[in-house]
């Protein structure tokens, strides 16, 4: 196998490049490189041979893969955003609900917040990743709203029109990022700013998707406070009381929110609050409820606030979901 990485003081890229010929020595470099297990690397009849590259930094990282061979495997759910795309091969994901077939020149996500198993022949792959909290925040300030967990919508990606302008978007991209010659930060920053508004502006997506589920990337205390919030979602609950509940101090429960999920404590069960007002609403009368009371059963006193969040989060006023 070879590998190598590279960086300079005045770059802020780093590279890697990995290639090689031993299956068992591509089963460890995608091992390493992509949060998985189960990983079996084998020949199709062609001479096996792989070859990975990456450029990119903590926010955002262009890859290639070649892989002449079969690779399958599972991939845990990962604080990352990753589209991909082949130009050939034979390449599925499979998240146990359904099957995702990969077709030449057309992106697609990974599913996040599940685990899903992969099963790649023959395949040249190019994938753009992004680091989870950054994408959540440019999404967060699109929106004028605070950061969540993206959920996409996986019924399919761009097409037509939008599928020519995502690929422009990312050729111009790619140029940038792939570029031999030095760059600076800031025109790093451009950069990494412009890919990440392709991506969300070529799939459709939702912010803070929690509907009483524990996001997969919470772990420990943080999961024990999510599961606390859920069961007692329509009832007063401060920091405070949330940090003596799993036995942290006020910062210690902030810091392993940031630190996990990018966000705050408040601002997960705010988002709880607002996925259950949700439910309600879709399943009320407006003959026989009304916003208000909907909004106070959730613990939203100010109902022009609520209406506010209410709209960044679903893209509609509650007044439009009850009457729908």
């Amino acid at each position: 196998m070879i590998a190598g990485m590279s960086t300079t003081s005045s770059d802020p890229r780093v590279r890697f490049d990995a290639s090689g010929t031993e299956p068992d020595a591509a089963v460890r470099m995608y091992v390493a490189g992509y949060n998985g297990r189960d990983f079996v690397a084998s020949s199709t009849g062609r001479p096996f041979s792989y070859r990975h590259s990456s450029v990119g930094d903590d926010r955002m990282t262009l890859a290639s893969s070649r892989f002449d061979g079969r690779m399958v495997g599972t991939l845990a759910p990962s604080r990352q955003y990753v589209v991909t795309w082949i130009t050939s091969g034979d390449c599925r994901m499979d998240t146990g609900v359904d099957e995702i077939r990969l077709q030449p020149g057309v992106p697609v996500l990974f599913p996040t917040g599940r685990e899903f198993s992969f099963n790649f022949a023959d395949c040249e792959q190019s994938l753009v990743q992004f680091d989870g909290p950054f994408l959540e925040r440019v999404a967060a300030q699109r929106a004028a709203t605070q950061p969540g967990p993206l959920d996409f919508d996986r019924s399919g990606g761009p097409t037509g029109e939008a599928l020519s302008i995502w690929r422009t978007r990312i050729a111009r991209v790619a140029r940038v990022v792939l570029a031999r010659n030095p760059i600076s930060r800031e025109v790093m920053d451009e950069t990494v700013g412009a890919a990440a508004n392709a991506l969300l502006d070529a799939f459709s997506y939702r912010i803070g998707e929690f509907h009483g589920r524990i996001p997969d990337a919470a772990r420990g205390r943080v999961r024990q406070a999510i599961e606390f919030m859920v069961e007692h979602a329509a009832e007063p609950l401060s920091t405070a009381e949330l940090a003596d509940e799993v036995g942290l101090s006020v910062r210690g429960l902030q810091q392993a929110f940031r630190r996990q999920l990018g966000q705050a404590p408040n601002v997960v069960f705010r988002a709880i609050r607002l996925d259950r007002a949700h439910d309600d609403l879709c399943e009320a009368s407006s003959s026989e409820t009304s916003v208000a009371e909907i909004a106070a059963r959730w613990g939203f006193a100010h109902l022009g606030r609520f209406s506010g969040a209410y709209l960044a989060r679903f893209g509609e006023y509650p007044r439009n979901t009850l009457h729908r």
